[in-house]
């Protein structure tokens, strides 16, 4: 019977191809729309490493002064400092319990290619250490990272990210080459492969600010501790407690009070990370008693999840997006209905002579329906289409890669969403068709 029913339904489409053309051309557009604007709001909102975000943690500590001259940051921010201290970083680097830690920050350093046809620029510089990359599962197309022995003291090897080895190397295996980078040669060890986490919780306020999130990833990676050999500055904000005032050298602003980089650890097991609030708790009291902190409980972790939810990624921009996107679809569904509407009822005559014949309201009904749901199927999958063309075209427009590739389930979902369409859209027009009273129509 079902059969029957799907029958009676493609012939009905075959009568008004133009007509059944609109209406697949609609969904698509509909679902495509609503498709770019769930891709976008999961790019900024969503889990970037699910399979371990609750293992990986980001540290804060709370160095905040509550003397007068800290007032104006403490209103601003009514909470613990999102960055850490150099000195603060030394000090924490030493635990090895952890199976994974770094401490990351963001840099602008001018980098003068080996082919003499590229003009010298500034690049995009992460300062990280060698446990960054497996902590974060970092792929690379050739090479690999460096090694634990080449952070301290730092060898001059560097990592560089899939589009900036194609601008110096043309994308060939750069492994062995060699770049200069401010007044030092540097031998790439590694080029990542495509890797872009969304959001990019390692920096997300360099994200927030243009670098990053549009732009991709930091274009170098280098050892940490050549921040201490070039005097390598942050490039984004720093903010200082109590100490403010100016250094005399580099070497000496490195032990001021000011918080200027991130730090993440990876515990994997529940006895690793009890122990390692031990020895945050310990570390945090030693620095009370010592008149550097100054307040209780100066020291927490916060997983991935919490720490994005704190940093809060998801801009009202993202989030409205997203609205748009859905009632973009329910506008569409709306429109539908009156075009659905308007080609059953010029059916009429037609309809009631089936109604005469025999043909129940139920059967009118789901004949109608069904031709419904196929059309927003059809279109469902034209909305898949649309909706990986306009994001490979997005792709190729900015600089990195904002949208992926749909996977089988985010196909699912958007052929889902375009049936609910169909049986929104269609569920009106069809019952009022079924209505008819076979009488009347004849006679009219």
């Amino acid at each position: 019977m079902f059969f029957f029913y799907l029958k009676n339904a493609l012939k009905s489409m075959r009568r008004t191809p133009v007509l059944t053309g609109l209406l697949v051309l609609v969904i698509g557009l509909a679902t495509a729309t609503v498709g770019i604007c769930f891709q976008t709001y999961i790019a900024f909102v969503g889990d970037p490493m699910p399979h371990k975000s609750d293992q990986l943690y980001h540290l804060e500590l709370d160095i905040r002064n509550p003397s007068a001259d800290d007032n104006a940051h403490n209103i601003l921010f009514n909470k613990m400092p999102h960055k850490l201290s150099y000195k603060d970083v030394m000090a924490l680097k030493k635990s090895d319990i952890p199976t994974y830690q770094s401490a990351n920050f963001l840099s602008r350093l001018a980098v003068f290619p080996k082919n003499k046809d590229l003009r010298p620029f500034k690049s995009y510089v992460c300062l990280c250490h060698a446990d960054f990359f497996p902590m974060f599962e970092v792929p690379f197309k050739y090479g690999g990272p460096w090694n634990k022995k080449a952070d301290e003291p730092p060898e001059p090897v560097v990592v560089l990210s899939e589009e900036m080895n194609q601008r110096l190397f043309g994308g060939e295996n750069s492994v062995g080459q060699t770049l200069t980078i401010e007044d030092r040669a540097f031998t790439v060890v590694g080029v990542m492969d495509a890797w872009r986490p969304r959001p990019k919780f390692y920096d997300p306020f360099t994200a927030k600010s243009g670098v990053g999130l549009i732009s991709g990833i930091e274009e170098v990676f280098m050892p940490f501790h050549f921040l201490e050999e070039m005097e390598t500055r942050h490039y984004g904000s720093t903010h200082c407690f109590a100490t403010a005032s100016n250094a005399s050298s580099f070497k000496e602003w490195l032990q001021k009070e000011c918080t200027w980089m991130y730090f993440w650890v990876q515990l994997d097991t529940v006895a690793q990370k009890a122990a390692y609030l031990g020895f945050l708790k310990t570390y945090g009291e030693e620095q009370v008693l010592s008149g550097r902190f100054h307040r209780p409980l100066p020291a927490r972790i916060l997983t991935v999840n919490e720490w994005l939810e704190k940093v809060d990624v998801t801009e009202g921009g993202v989030q409205f997006l997203l609205l748009v996107g859905y009632l973009f679809l329910i506008g569409a569904a709306v429109n539908l209905i009156g075009i659905l509407l308007g080609k059953f009822l010029a059916r009429s005559p037609h309809i009631a002579l089936h109604r005469a014949m025999g043909a129940t309201r139920g059967s009118v009904f789901l004949t109608h329906l069904l031709e419904c749901e196929f059309v927003a199927l059809v279109g469902g999958l034209l909305g898949v289409v649309l909706n990986q063309f306009v994001g490979a075209s997005l792709n190729r427009s900015i600089v990195g890669r904002i949208f992926e590739r749909f996977a089988v389930e985010d196909v699912a979902t958007v052929l889902i969403v375009a049936v609910i369409a169909g049986l929104i859209a269609g569920v009106y027009p069809s019952w009022r068709i079924c209505r008819i009273s076979p009488a009347s129509a004849l006679k009219g």
